[in-house]
């Protein structure tokens, strides 16, 4: 019988053709498919495609062993821990007597995909058909019972939800049935970095270094990662240039020995000499970029799901940079996904509406959700048919609000390469937010999904890719140089380049009252300083102790870290300097707990001024002090990340507060807590220049027109009048 065409199903009620036994409909055919434009682009798909695996069940079920094989083989030699594909030949090897192999091809399958039960079920299936009671015996009780996988599979559901703490007890109990069981290791360690307990991931990462050396060189790089996130730089560095004697083309491993950065800094020198070894590194990797070539397409692209995060937090020119590491990541990327770099043609559109597309991390309740948002509900559904790919497993209010103003809203599945599905897409138009905050956007940064694609400023640096081609900043912020900042073109909107709502504040109290609630000093001068750790640069801890200094009674806020090596780190730094003025952190400094937002405002409440951050202004902290009446005194750096709050108090015509040198600065903040007149009158230019600062539709309405003038074939920035983005 002739094998069935691409894309044919099989009946869902009968057993499906991989061997597990179970219904189609509940084993590969629950697997929603992916729309392939043709047989082509379906044989070039790194994805887990669903209608080529189609094929070989297919192809198997029918007799047609050898076809099958081959398809299955065809997407490994593009993707070599394509799991299904492995399950698939597992059966095969089974059903032609070769069970040594096919419990090696099952193998595969679990450790990539240790959640998927039927290969569990499949596994067991070639146990029984090595038919002795040594195996069943001995091999199978090394396996995860049926309860375990499912306590695997209940985990990633309840990390999909959100329900991390829950989807960590889950497989914690699952461990206590199987201890060292590698796969529910393996998932406890995601989990428990993700709710950023380092340490404990990292216990575990280094238990499956021993128990799984098959996948050693992974578990050694989720490691480093841990070390990273915990301050622990050095040792990462050093634990992957060891490790690269031992796997010297992986990619991910040479990534972390060469561009591993700290998130918290000893002072400026370290400053530079992290920065030179990162220069150095970058040219280690260029000059030896032949090497990783090697890797299959499937393990290069996960390894190039890197972001360099703390280098914007330098506070140097980081074109250079980002654009050596987009051109090393574009190298590989042009060995491993071909098809995805090409140009596509720009078309103009005629009678129909634009096809543009959102992809980000961050379309949740955080500071780029806030900010971002509305580049996608306020647009004009009539003109745009709004594309969104929401690059994380779960939604909360913020992305069910975009979901509700996309016309098509599309999720990550397990196996589906997302570059594919855009590609497929056929976009006018390819936005993203924000680059530069999660490694798998900045990935598909790197590729060609669209013929114009744009980055906004959520990480308000150059993303040195050479296939973005606009960047969008707001025009109060950028500095007149600032074209010379950026590989993309620069696009100024107007205002703060969004539509920004106020935060929903709490009511006002008297302020003794409101410190008592929260269990504050109500006889001191509370400086509010709110910055994740990561972003006080240590030029700053000069300032804020002259601040210190200058008042007597004066003490600053400050918010713990995300690890508490990273803040006993920080707090060590900032007691050194306050120690050469003769202050004592235990006295000056009042260290607060990560909390939600309405208590962090009742919090700018209850303080007498914010300072900003020198090199990385507040973005969303400024806004919420603004619309809490909180004066925040700033000086603006040379780049748009150092100068927001500066845009943000000339929009709301207040430019008092913004100092011209570090002396100004000191004297500025210690004018507003100690000059009572002066803070009122501020305080209430504040509230009314909220009115041109918060649900300002003009920077959306030039982005319309921008977006209208390159389906038109027009260049956007032709005749602008000066600090627009819309043609004039």
């Amino acid at each position: 019988m002739a094998s069935l065409q691409v894309g044919t199903s099989l009946a869902r009620n009968a057993r499906c053709a991989c061997g597990s036994g179970k219904r189609y409909k509940d084993c590969h055919g629950s697997l929603a498919p992916v729309a392939v434009a043709s047989p082509e682009a379906l044989v070039r798909s790194l994805a887990l495609d669903r209608r080529l695996l189609t094929q070989a069940l297919a192809d198997r079920q029918h007799g047609q062993l050898d076809a099958a094989r081959a398809s299955c083989e065809r997407v490994l030699a593009l993707d070599a821990e394509h799991p299904d594909a492995w399950h698939v030949l597992a059966g095969l090897d089974r059903e032609q007597g070769r069970l040594r192999d096919a419990l090696d091809k099952i193998d595969r399958a679990i450790r990539v995909f240790p959640q998927h039960a039927a290969f569990h079920e499949t596994r067991r299936a070639i146990l029984r058909s090595l038919g002795t009671a040594a195996h069943e015996g001995a091999e199978i009780a090394s396996l995860p019972p049926a309860s375990i996988a499912a306590s695997i599979q209940r985990a990633a559901a309840l990390r999909a939800a959100g329900s991390l703490s829950q989807a960590g007890e889950a497989l914690k109990a699952a461990l206590r049935q199987a201890p060292h069981e590698r796969h529910v290791m393996g998932a406890l360690a995601g989990v428990l970095r993700e709710m950023l307990l380092c340490d404990e991931a990292a216990r575990v990462y280094r238990d499956l270094i021993e128990l799984d050396p098959g996948h050693a060189a992974r578990h050694t790089a989720s490691l480093a990662e841990c070390l990273v996130q915990m301050g622990r730089s050095g040792e990462a560095r050093a634990l992957c240039e060891e490790s690269l004697a031992r796997w010297p083309s992986d990619t991910r491993i040479a990534l972390l020995a060469k561009l591993s950065l700290k998130p918290v800094y000893e002072g400026g020198e370290d400053v530079a000499a992290t920065r030179r070894a990162f220069t150095e590194g970058l040219s280690w990797l260029r000059a030896r970029v032949d090497r990783f070539r090697a890797a299959d397409p499937g393990t290069l692209l996960r390894a190039l799901e890197w972001i360099n995060f703390y280098l914007a937090y330098q506070g140097g020119d980081d074109l250079p940079l980002q654009r050596a590491y987009a051109d090393f990541a574009g190298d590989l990327l042009d060995r491993a996904v071909p098809h995805l770099r090409q140009p596509l043609p720009h078309r103009e559109v005629v009678n129909r509406r634009v096809r543009i597309g959102f992809v980000s991390h961050f379309f949740y309740d955080c500071s780029a959700g806030r900010y971002f948002r509305k580049w996608i509900e306020a647009l004009d559904r009539a003109r745009f048919e709004i594309f969104v790919y929401h690059v994380r497993p779960s939604v909360d209010a913020v992305g069910n609000a975009v979901r509700d103003a996309s016309d098509h809203f599309r999720q990550p599945r397990d196996g589906v390469f997302l570059g594919e599905v855009i590609r497929g897409d056929d976009l006018d138009i390819l936005v993203y937010p924000e680059l530069g905050g999660d490694g798998a956007t900045f990935l598909l940064a790197a590729l060609r999904l669209a013929p114009v694609q744009c980055a906004g400023w959520g990480h308000p640096v150059t993303t040195g890719h050479a296939t973005i081609d606009y960047f969008f900043s707001s025009d109060v912020m950028e500095p007149a140089d600032a074209d010379a900042h950026y590989r993309e073109r620069l696009v100024r909107l107007p205002g703060i380049g969004t539509h920004y709502a106020p935060p929903p504040l709490p009511r006002r109290l008297p302020r003794a009252e409101a410190r008592a609630r929260l269990g504050l000093p109500v006889d001191r001068h509370l400086y509010l300083f709110p910055q994740s750790i990561y972003k006080i640069h240590p030029d700053n801890d000069a300032l804020l102790a002259d601040v210190l200094a200058a008042d007597p009674i004066g003490t600053v806020l400050f918010f713990a870290g995300h690890t508490s090596e990273t803040t006993e780190q920080f707090l060590q730094r900032f007691a050194r300097t306050l120690k050469t003025r003769g202050l004592d952190v235990a006295d000056r400094v009042i260290l607060l707990p990560i909390t939600s937002r309405d208590t962090y405002l009742r919090i700018n409440m209850a303080c007498d001024v914010m300072l900003d951050s020198l090199h990385w202004s507040g973005g969303n902290t400024s806004l919420d002090a603004i619309a809490a009446g909180l004066p925040v005194v700033t000086l603006p750096g040379r780049f748009m990340r150092g100068r927001q709050t500066c845009g943000m108090l000339m929009v709301a015509g207040v430019p008092e507060l913004i100092a011209a040198d570090a002396r100004d600065y000191v004297a500025r903040a210690l004018r507003v807590v100690s000059d009572a007149a002066f803070r009122e009158s501020v305080v209430e230019r504040l509230r009314a220049g909220g009115e041109s600062l918060f649900n300002d539709r003009s920077a959306i309405d030039a982005m319309q027109a921008f977006y209208g003038a390159l389906v038109r074939r027009q260049d956007p920035h032709a005749s602008r009048r000066p600090g627009s983005a819309v043609p004039g």
